[in-house]
């Protein structure tokens, strides 16, 4: 009898066992049309894939199952949105797994990043930086890009994560400074249609005020434990079952698209919410 209850413990360990590693490592993808007014229509069909909140993880050697899957999407264009570091667990500052990811998505696409809280709060903004820079990453920090098609153009905006403005001004008048900065940076871009690179999907109210189109997000990690029919458990600012934690939510005139993420961070276990690569398909609204 013991020797049948060892066997029976040893095998729902391994199944639990088994049953994390896929949740943690086997990637999946989230496809979307995502329609704007004002698109140029050289830009009508353009891909898009969307990764954010790397926190050092690997998929493969030097992210090969990682790299091979965004390959398959073929895209226009990759975004980054912050955390590809992991404030608790980066010792190394050369950020290995960052890099590696980097140097293989230059070759698939151009790529465009903003930063997050990770790297942010630990000061590593410039690095960080600098290791993306020379993997030929264009990174955006309150700053405008543009991307081109077929001699059309399409502004990217990159936004500092809140934490800068917040240790500028302290949390309320953080938040609007943060939102001046982004008024004045679409200002700049023309006012039309435009991408908006910001980690946190809780800004809400900054994003509506604003009016950017387009909003990708990250940083909720979808809720970290999915439950069905439910959604996410917890995220950051947002508590207990938040509202922003995955998929495409409308605001007004304002999309915002949230990545569930690829990492994580505190917590370490995803739990029906595996790695997530999203796939955006530009479509011209009539």
């Amino acid at each position: 009898m013991p020797s049948v209850f060892w066997g029976i413990l040893i095998l729902s360990a391994l199944l639990l066992f088994a049953f994390l590693y896929w949740q943690n490592s086997s990637l999946t993808v989230s496809q979307y049309d995502i329609p704007l007014s004002g698109l140029p229509k050289e830009f009508d069909g353009c891909r898009i894939v969307h990764l954010s909140d790397l926190h050092n993880k690997r998929f493969g050697k030097r992210q090969k199952r990682l790299l091979t899957c965004v390959l398959a999407r073929k895209p226009d264009y990759i975004v980054l949105t912050g955390d590809l570091a992991d404030k608790r667990r980066t010792r190394d500052e050369r950020f290995f797994p960052a890099r590696e990811l980097c140097e293989g998505l230059v070759k698939i696409a151009p790529v465009f990043a903003a930063m997050g809280n990770h790297e942010t709060e630990k000061n590593r903004v410039e690095k960080m930086t600098a290791v993306l820079e020379a993997c030929g990453v264009t990174v955006l920090a309150d700053k405008t890009a543009l991307l081109h098609k077929n001699g059309a153009s399409l502004p990217v905006i990159g936004l500092a994560d809140i934490a800068v403005s917040a240790e500028r001004f302290g949390n309320r008048q953080g938040s609007f400074a943060h939102c001046t900065v982004l008024k004045e940076l679409y200002h700049g871009a023309g006012e039309g249609c435009a991408i908006l690179l910001s980690h946190r999907p809780h800004l809400v109210p900054i994003y509506r005020a604003a009016g950017v189109p387009l909003v990708l997000s990250g940083h909720a990690h979808g809720g970290q434990i999915r439950l069905p029919f439910i959604g996410g458990l917890l995220a950051p600012e947002q508590g207990l079952f938040p509202k922003y934690t995955s998929g495409v939510h409308k605001l007004g005139a304002v999309t915002m698209v949230i990545s569930r993420g690829l990492g994580n961070s505190l917590f370490p276990f995803r739990i029906f919410n595996r790695p997530e690569v999203v796939c955006l398909q530009l479509k011209a609204k009539s």
